[in-house]
């Protein structure tokens, strides 16, 4: 059963590009941990405002992620670039 993670992000005013790429460019880290997919959307309505959608191949996966030395380096580099809400968890059904 997939793992689905949904997470609202905004970029630091000035920051929106390199968010991105940071984006983009650190995806091969989760896609060692289990993540097969990986979309960011940005918003409409509020072109500040960009959805994350990542789908991992289980929850097992994420947490296990969520736990690693690797994830925590990420976290404090993205905390640099934008805000994020809490994420959302789904399971695919």
């Amino acid at each position: 059963m997939a793992f689905v993670l949904i997470r609202q992000i905004r970029p630091l005013p000035g920051r929106e590009q390199e968010a991105i790429a940071w984006y983009k460019a650190t995806e091969p880290y989760r896609r060692q941990a289990g993540q097969t997919a990986q979309t960011l959307l940005r918003s409409v309505v509020d072109p500040t405002e960009y959805q994350l959608i990542q789908r991992w191949s289980s929850q097992a996966a994420y947490e296990r992620w969520r736990q690693s030395p690797e994830r925590e380096r990420l976290s404090a580099e993205r905390a640099r670039l934008m805000t994020a809400e809490p994420a959302k968890w789904y399971i695919t059904i």
